[in-house]
Parts: C-alpha cells; structure tokens; sequence
C-alpha cells in the first residue's frame, strides 16, 4: 500500500497520475482541506488523511509567540501520531517539500521509523534562496532540532525565515530517490471524467490572487489588470476568459469580477482544456503552463513593486523551473506582442 503526501496543489497532477496506476492501493496525506475535497472524487474517505497544520511560526524571535507556536506544534504532532498510527509498512511518497514544509518532514521522519520512504522531487530549490548565517542560524538549528529533530537547514526562501530539505534528510529517512514526470493532461483527464463540472472551453486563463499586499499595493495591481484584462478581452473576447483564484485565498480586485471565476479549490491544471494562453505573475501553474505547451505570460516586470528583490526572486524561481519558456513583458506593449506570438 501507498502513502502519498500531497502537500500543496503541486503535488496533485502526480499523486492523481499514481491513483490511476493503482486506485486500490493508493491513500493520501494533505494539511489541506481542499486538497481533501478534491480526491474525494476518486478515493474512499477512509484513504484520505487530513492533518491539521500548526502554521510557520516557528522561527521568530518574540518570546510570547515563540512559546505560543511551540505548544500549537506539540499538540498538532501529538494529533499526527494518533492519526497516522495503523500507517505501518506503507511505501510513503513525498514530492514536494523543499521550503516552507518543517511540520511535513517531521511526518516524514516520524513515518520513516515503520515505512519505507520515497522522495520523487518535483520542484527545485530556488536559486535565490538565501542561507541564515551567523547567531540567527544556530538559533533556528537549535530550534528545529529540539522541535522537529530533523537534518534540515535554515535559509530565507522569498524572505521568509524558513528550513530546506537537504541530502542528510533524505539520509536520515533513508528514502529511495526516485525520479518522476508529472503528466498534467493524463491527472487533468482522470480527474476531469470524475467531476460533472466543466471548465473547458475558456482560451485565456488568468491566476488571480497572491499578488496585493504581498508583490504589490492594491491600486498599482488593480490599474495593472484592468488594463491587461481589457487587451485580453478585445483579443479573445470575454466569454473566453476565465478568472482562477489563487487557492489559498478569494482576493479577486477591480475587473476580475467581471468574468468566469473558477472555484478556488480546482487545481488549475484541470481548467486547461483548450486554453491557449496562461497568465499570472507568480504562481508555478506558468510553469505547469509553460510544460503544458501552452503560451505563459508572468506580468512580474510590469509590476510596481513592494520590493524589487523579492520580485527578482519569483523571476529566477520560475525561470529555473522551466527554462526560457515563460514570457516576462516590461510594459503593454510587450505584453500584446506576446499575445501575438
């Protein structure tokens, strides 16, 4: 039997390739709710394992909210063992965890001790990442080794203080390394026979969502995709354009209530069908996208940016994953020469 950990909507395609290989011998792991959602369309509830999250504050220096993050994890890994308890001589599956994932690697090790593990990376580190030196290294060492005890190390992934995985980890779980190529229109296929919704049909497909407060203020982004949005709709038309919220929130601004707003929780690979062109600022679908064959406009460099740097990071993540086949435009013209394309 197969434990597959989907820790994000990354992680879907394959862990959806994999059920259809064996959709008798197949459960899955997700903090997710929505993830859940999702695979209760072609697996039974008792093969779904949803855990609760205690979040990523653990690296941090005030003291109440140290000691506050702390006893949140202690009871969401109590909470873990329990739940995952009977998962005894399992081959446990994980593929995307590289940053930002202390609490799943901890489940990992802990699934080690009576599972075989294998490690099927599907993302890769970003080139920007920057490692914790000095005091504020030892600190989050110490931390995470008292904590979660696991071989990682501490770094700034898109300026966040933060853990990644390393080769001693994959030692120290004494995990298989097997590589594997999600295949996006075989999962979207499967999946989509399973569901009565259909999305197919839209030509443009735009990712909402991640982006205010966050790569850029409100008005500058609102101004931004309006005007994209206009040229998209002029080109197109505007019952071919559909709106994709990022699925971690609903935060749809200016003109992106006007058309097709797909549910936040269906993966974005599904909506492809016969969508011809992909655009959003930072979001991995580009690169999904971009894999896909499809045409992928990031608008990262027309952005006004909160912090350049931290745009600059997003640019290199998404151009490492799939080399030269993103489009970045500078400005609106640019952009609709690379509609034009």
């Amino acid at each position: 039997m197969k434990l597959l950990l989907c820790a994000s909507y990354l992680s879907i395609p394959v862990t959806l390739n994999q059920i259809e290989a064996e959709p008798d011998h197949v459960a899955i792991a997700t903090p997710l709710p929505e993830i859940g959602r999702i695979f209760s369309r072609v697996l039974p509830p008792e093969r779904i394992f949803v855990f609760r999250h205690p979040g990523r504050e653990l690296f941090q220096l005030n003291p109440v909210k140290l000691v506050y993050s702390l006893a949140i994890i202690l009871l969401r890994k109590r909470e873990a063992r329990t739940q995952f308890q009977a998962i005894r001589q399992y081959s446990v599956h994980f593929f995307d965890l590289a940053w930002h994932c202390e609490f799943e690697l901890w489940l990992v090790k802990h699934l080690s001790r009576t599972n075989a593990i294998v490690w099927s990376p599907i993302v890769a580190l970003p080139s920007s990442v920057r490692w914790v030196l000095g005091w504020r290294k030892s600190l989050m060492r110490l931390l995470n080794h008292v904590v979660y005890g696991t071989a990682t190390l501490p770094c700034y992934a898109t300026s966040f203080p933060t853990s990644c995985i390393t080769p001693a980890f994959v030692t120290q779980v004494a995990a298989v390394e097997k590589k594997i190529e999600p295949d996006l229109v075989r999962a979207s296929r499967y999946l989509a026979q399973r569901t009565s919704e259909d999305w197919v049909g839209g030509s443009v497909l735009v990712l909402a969502g991640g982006v205010v407060g966050f790569l850029a203020n409100e008005t500058d982004y609102v101004d931004l995709m309006d005007s994209l949005l206009n040229e998209l709709a002029a080109t197109f038309g505007e019952k071919k354009l559909r709106i994709k919220p990022h699925p971690r929130n609903n935060d749809l601004h200016g003109s992106e209530t006007k058309f097709q707003v797909i549910p936040k929780e269906i993966p974005a690979f599904l909506t492809f069908g016969d969508v011809e062109c992909v655009v959003g600022a930072s979001s991995f679908v580009l690169v999904e996208a971009a894999l896909a064959g499809k045409k992928s406009i990031s608008t990262l460099k027309m952005l006004a940016p909160i912090d350049r740097g931290l745009v600059d990071e997003h640019i290199a993540y998404l151009e490492m994953n799939a080399p030269g086949l993103i489009v970045f435009p500078d400005d609106l013209d640019g952009f609709c020469r690379a509609l034009s394309k």
